[in-house]
């Protein structure tokens, strides 16, 4: 049931921000902001295919408790994480070719780009702390956690984006990943400490 709703929490908090853009916003401003986060997802293709090979691992890993999610952890993130901090210095490379390909439309979504540079190793993060939380049968924190999450998307969105448009948006992106790593983490940090404590 965890996977279900985690899976569906992730869709909805992926796709909030170009609802609320929609809404609160203009069609145009959606469409050279969806361009720019096409390239974000270019991006992240090879690792999430890395990441999702590596899941089973993760699981196994877990069996044997926090430590050793943690040493595989260790092991596998830093080429993910290398690989998209080297990808989002090119955004501003790759955001001056979008208006050659696009058509000069898209000059926003160049400087849309140069906001999301780190983006692609903030995503990392978030995953690799989902996947420790999966591997420690946590799933019920991670629940919880991406509904604080798409909360703190809507509320800054809703704040922020009539006053300064797609910026807001950006803002509300960084602020919900940043928050459901930090808490993520924080709640397993928790719930294990409770778990070693019944065992002495």
């Amino acid at each position: 049931m965890h996977f279900a709703v985690i899976g569906s929490l992730a869709r909805i908090n992926g796709e909030l921000d170009k609802s609320l853009l929609a809404r609160l916003d203009t069609l145009y401003t959606v469409g050279f902001y969806s361009a720019a986060l096409r390239c974000i997802d270019i991006i992240m293709l090879p690792v999430i295919a890395l990441l999702d090979s590596a899941l089973v691992r993760f699981f196994r890993e877990g069996e044997k408790g926090i430590y050793h999610v943690l040493i595989l952890t260790r092991k596998i993130i830093i080429i993910p994480l290398i690989f998209t901090l080297l990808g989002g210095l090119m955004l501003p490379i790759i955001a001056n070719l979008l208006p050659l390909i696009l058509g000069s439309s898209f000059n926003e979504s160049a400087t849309v780009l140069n906001w999301l540079i780190f983006l692609p190793s903030v995503f990392v993060l978030r995953y690799f702390v989902v996947w420790i939380a999966y591997a420690t049968q946590h799933e019920n924190l991670t629940t919880r956690i991406y509904l604080l999450a798409i909360f703190t998307n809507l509320g800054i969105s809703i704040n922020l984006v009539p006053k300064i448009g797609w910026r807001g948006t950006v803002i509300a992106i960084y602020s919900s990943e940043i928050t459901m790593i930090l808490f993520l983490i924080f709640s397993i940090w928790i719930a294990e400490s409770s778990i070693k404590r019944k065992w002495f």
